[in-house]
């Protein structure tokens, strides 16, 4: 099947727009202000005139008296004009004086309001602002994605070394192609791979203008799925990637490479706070380069994201809970990688964050599909024995010659189901171990092959030996009668290894480390209400669309979750009306929500996925609000928008632990 090679454009506004009417009225106002400083200086002048004139003529008067008498009339009166003379000259210069101080105060607040009006609310340093554009392209493992950003940012800073100052978003434009780079012709293909990006980076060349484009960082990025293809091979194939871009393209190649987990999440979380404007800056201070760093005691947002290979995790644990001194003692016990000390806007911020490779959606679909299977001949080896035993194998690979193998899986919709690929030598190697019947192994694998059930994937990293992976197709049929889906969730909670050794505790899944969410990220001392929980991409793409709102508490997943998984039948039954009333566990599933659900077996496995990450991987307690988001004003979520406020900010940790 041809890979699909859909393009879809998307221009984004400002966040904000310019506050004209404010502008105007401030103006008006500080028009008042100066009339008013005229008025009063005019009229003080002509005070001070006028008295000096008055003083003059008393002293005048009294020295010259014995003389007055003498002179005659005409020279009076030509004393009199020399008089009045002076004092005009002296009322016109003052007059001068004073209309150029009122000019330059009606000339210095126009200057502030324009400045003011360019930052828009952000930041508000005295600097005057110039645009700067940062190309970022996401090399996801389902399709590769070029946004480009144009920013305001402070003309006196150095590129990158601004800290106290956080860039104003101005402009985004995103574009989406598809395959990704990890897609297994381009991995085979490094130009091919290379020229998937054409229709993206010309995108680049449209936005950008010409005479910024040298100084215009880009940098490309590829997320878990180049991750799993072997370190050689990748690195091999990033190479190839820079050279193709510096060669035909004039951006400044900042960065290409495979993103590192943790980048992924911060980024993430930078991108998520930075669009709810949680994040504290004090660039409006004029004294930028003598700014204290301070700790931040601001509530933000927690994040949480679910790609197809990966989920992260990112948040800022209440600052008196979570001390320095605490902080140590996590270093010290070996795991100071799970904390992320950020810098930005004139302000510290002490973030956890951990990505949790191979326990993204499309991963974890895999993790339970093998988890059926293995528990399948796991239970076949304790209920028997010996020659039993084989026999129970041969009658299960072979009684239906040629035939795709059929297995109950409790996480498949009722009535539906799935065909899909298990590693079946390392499955029976494993469950078989302790038992003769592991010299069979490749004797089953053989026969296997004959019957055409077994796929081959040809691995190969770099110069290291070419390495098979057999895979049996194996079709998962959902549970003959509808049942409720503690099952399956039991099946989910056993991919999640949350009996692993945790060395220090708290621990949140396969023995990794998280301050607990309910005590170290619960209500603020300035605030009254829990700090936000936001969750997105898979997140949002399998619960949204099922009519969850915005917001809800983590609960409502349970009755989602059993709606989902009783099938197609049970919705169609339970919609009907019995007595004039529909089945109110029912009643929220519109007929286009059964439409979307229709022909996605998985939907039901993916939902109980999510609900143990959160609640019983992440300890999410039931009772917490939880946001469901893919944009914040018109901006999507994800690391590439918080990627490039770094690339601008010269953000990089203070100290990697």
């Amino acid at each position: 099947m041809p890979a699909d090679t859909s393009i879809n454009t998307q221009t984004l506004p400002a966040t904000e727009p310019l506050s004209t009417q404010n502008e105007a009225s401030h103006l008006t106002s500080s028009k008042s202000l100066i009339e008013d400083r005229n008025s009063s200086v005019l009229s003080k002048e002509t005070d001070t005139s006028s008295s000096r004139s008055t003083s003059r003529s008393p002293r005048n008067s009294k020295t010259s008296q014995p003389e007055l008498s003498a002179k005659p009339q005409h020279s009076k009166t030509i004393e009199h004009k020399h008089t009045s003379i002076k004092s005009a000259f002296i009322y016109f210069k003052i007059t001068f004086i004073a209309a150029l101080v009122a000019i330059l105060v009606a000339y210095l607040i126009s200057s502030n309001e324009t400045v003011n009006s360019l930052t828009d609310g952000l930041s508000k340093p005295a600097d005057l602002l110039e645009s700067n554009f940062v190309v970022i392209i996401d090399a996801g493992s389902t399709g590769s994605r070029v946004h480009v950003y144009e920013f305001n940012t402070s003309i006196s800073a150095s590129p990158g070394q601004n800290t106290h100052y956080i860039p104003q978003l101005v402009h985004e434009t995103f574009e989406l192609t598809r395959p990704g780079l990890s897609y297994k012709p381009y991995v085979q293909n490094f130009d091919e791979g290379a020229k998937s990006l054409d229709p993206l980076l010309k995108v680049a060349l449209q936005i950008v203008p010409e005479k910024l484009r040298k100084t215009t960082p880009l940098a490309l990025k590829a997320t878990a799925g180049l991750r799993l293809i072997g370190s050689e091979t990748s690195a091999q194939y990033i190479d190839y990637v820079t050279q193709y871009l510096k060669e035909n393209y004039p951006f400044k190649i900042k960065d290409v490479g495979i993103m590192d987990g943790k980048e992924e999440a911060v980024y993430a979380w930078l991108t998520t706070n930075y669009l709810l404007e949680y994040l504290d800056d004090e660039g409006s201070n004029n004294n930028t380069d003598s700014l204290s760093i301070k700790r931040n005691h601001k509530m933000t947002a927690a994040v949480f994201d679910l790609g197809g290979a990966s989920t992260q995790i990112v948040f800022e644990p209440d600052p008196v809970l979570y001390s320095d001194a605490v902080i140590q003692e996590i270093v010290h016990a070996g795991h100071g990688d799970h904390i992320y000390d950020m810098v930005l806007g004139g302000y510290q911020y002490k973030l956890y964050q951990h990505s949790h490779l191979g326990y993204g959606l499309m991963e974890a679909r895999k993790k339970i599909h093998q988890t059926v299977f293995s528990n399948y001949i796991e239970a076949l080896v304790d209920d028997y024995s010996g020659d039993l035993l084989e026999s129970k194998l041969d009658n299960f690979f072979f009684k239906k010659s040629g035939h795709i193998f059929h297995l109950e899986n409790p996480c498949v919709a009722t009535g539906m189901n799935r065909t899909v690929r298990v590693p079946i030598r390392s499955i029976l190697q494993e469950k078989l171990g302790g038992s003769p019947l592991v010299q069979k192994v490749d004797h089953y694998i053989d026969k296997l092959r004959e019957m055409n059930l077994i796929e081959e994937d040809l691995l190969v990293d770099g110069s290291t030996p070419q390495t098979h992976s057999e895979n049996l197709l194996v079709t998962m049929v959902g549970p003959k009668i509808a049942q409720d889906p503690e099952e399956c969730i039991d099946i989910t909670l056993q991919i999640l290894n949350l009996d692993v050794q945790c060395h220090l505790d708290p621990c949140s899944f396969n023995g990794i480390h998280q301050p607990d969410i309910s005590e170290t990220f619960g209500k603020r001392s300035n605030s009254s209400t829990d700090a936000p929980l936001y969750i997105f991409s898979y997140f949002y793409d399998r619960t949204f669309p099922l009519g969850l709102p915005q917001k809800f508490p983590l609960s409502e997943f349970t009755t989602l979750l059993a709606d989902v998984c009783q099938g197609p039948q049970a919705w169609s039954r339970q919609r009907k009306v019995y007595g004039g009333e529909i089945n109110p566990r029912f009643k929220d599933l519109s007929n286009e929500v059964i439409q979307e659900l229709d022909g996605r077996p998985e939907w039901c496995l993916d939902l109980a996925v999510m609900y143990s990450l959160l609640s019983k991987g992440y300890g999410i307690p039931l009772d917490r609000e939880v946001t469901i988001a893919k944009k914040i004003h018109n901006h999507e979520l994800g690391w590439c928008l918080g990627a490039a406020i770094g690339l601008l900010s010269g953000l990089e940790e203070e100290k990697d632990i």
